[in-house]
């Protein structure tokens, strides 16, 4: 289960402001080391951090427009530095790289349109990169305002007060951009926190493909709306005492249910859910004692209306009694017999029907051989 944990552990709006970790540092570092060890630096960063991005975004799919930002200004600065050093040597080290900052959220930004617009055609929007691609654009311009403030008040202090207020400029140049840039990551936070906290009260579900490989998540109902456009993974129980199975009417018409007698362990495993966590939540409060699950296959299970990776899983009860009823509407146990009687007939869910023969040509009938004593004990 620690494959389950991995997949399933990503926050819903990432940390914006993270990006421009390198660049504080930067800012930082300017304030106790050479120009040349901070150009060294700059350079350093910037290369390994645009390979970094180049690395998430083609691997993972992860989109970090801030840390584009960051990278991106920390390597132009370096390069500035080094080919036009004799027209750059009057200009400070923080107001360079706020300058560089400042184009490059501009530049970054008109190119975010051209890329939604991409994605949109290509239906490729999920719900995590459109968060991240609208916190970025919200936060990037928060950030414009701020360092446009700090760039101008510098500009007009060099004029007069650099000689004159000696401390005031110091202040300025080298403590001031750390300040607002730290109230910057300290507001994102804030404000991030609080947003996942409201869409964690959604119910929410991991957008995946065939080798449960997460892409995004999206909120359930916007899931049902858009069809079989996404994949989420599920989880299925067929709960068995003897050759008979278990199940009740369902009330579901927009799932894999589909209205129709199933078993009534059948549910979309959530957002940072593991599936030990989804067969607890089905199990804990339905069947009592200890019992025995196999996992029997994993599938693609595709409609017009639905598309779920399917887990299906098997229990096996060795008293009726074990499973609670009180909990589930019009339950009961069907034998072989019923089921084959009513295939067909629209009673049950076509999702159950077709798991019903395969478990009736493996698991049926080993139980059957063994039975018989032609399976060895």
């Amino acid at each position: 289960m620690k494959k389950d944990k991995k997949i399933y552990s990503r926050d819903f709006i990432s940390l914006q402001s993270i990006g421009l970790f390198p660049v504080l540092l930067i800012m930082l570092l300017n304030n106790f080391i050479s120009e040349v060890q901070v150009v060294r630096l700059s350079m350093v960063f910037g290369v390994l951090g645009l390979l970094v991005l180049m690395y998430r975004w083609s691997v993972h799919r992860i989109h970090d427009y801030m840390g584009l930002v960051g990278m991106l200004s920390l390597f132009l600065f370096a390069v500035i530095k080094i080919l036009f050093y004799d027209v750059m040597f009057m200009v400070s080290n923080t107001v360079s790289i706020c300058v560089l900052l400042i184009i490059n959220l501009i530049i970054v930004r008109d190119l975010r349109s051209l890329f939604l617009s991409f994605i949109l055609r290509k239906k490729l929007l999920l719900q995590t990169m459109k968060h991240t691609t609208y916190e970025f654009y919200y936060m990037s311009g928060i950030l414009l305002y701020i360092l446009s403030f700090y760039v101008a008040l510098l500009i007009v202090f060099n004029s007069d007060g650099r000689e004159l207020y000696p401390k005031t400029y110091a202040f300025l140049n080298y403590y001031l951009d750390l300040i607002l840039l730290g109230a910057f990551f300290l507001y994102e936070y804030v404000r991030m926190r609080m947003l996942n906290t409201c869409f964690k009260n959604e119910i929410w579900l991991p957008v995946i493909d065939s080798k449960m490989r997460v892409s995004g998540c999206i909120e359930r109902n916007q899931s049902i709306s858009a069809g079989d456009t996404f994949m989420h993974p599920h989880v299925r129980i067929i709960v068995m005492h003897n050759e008979n199975f278990y199940l009740c009417q369902t009330k579901n018409t927009d799932g894999l249910l589909d209205g129709g007698v199933d078993t009534p362990f059948s549910e979309d495993i959530f957002y940072e859910e593991t599936s030990e966590n989804c067969i607890r939540r089905l199990t804990d409060e339905r069947i009592k004692g200890k019992f025995t699950r196999h996992k029997l296959i994993t599938t693609v299970y595709h409609t017009q209306k639905i598309k779920r990776l399917v887990m299906l899983y098997v229990i096996y009860l060795e008293d009726e009694k074990e499973i609670t009823t009180s909990n589930i509407s019009e339950g009961r146990f069907w034998s072989v017999g019923q089921i084959e009687q009513n295939l067909g007939q629209n009673i049950f869910s076509p999702c159950f029907e077709q798991e019903f023969e395969f478990i009736k040509n493996t698991i049926l009938l080993a139980m059957r051989y063994k039975n018989r004593g032609l399976v060895a004990k």
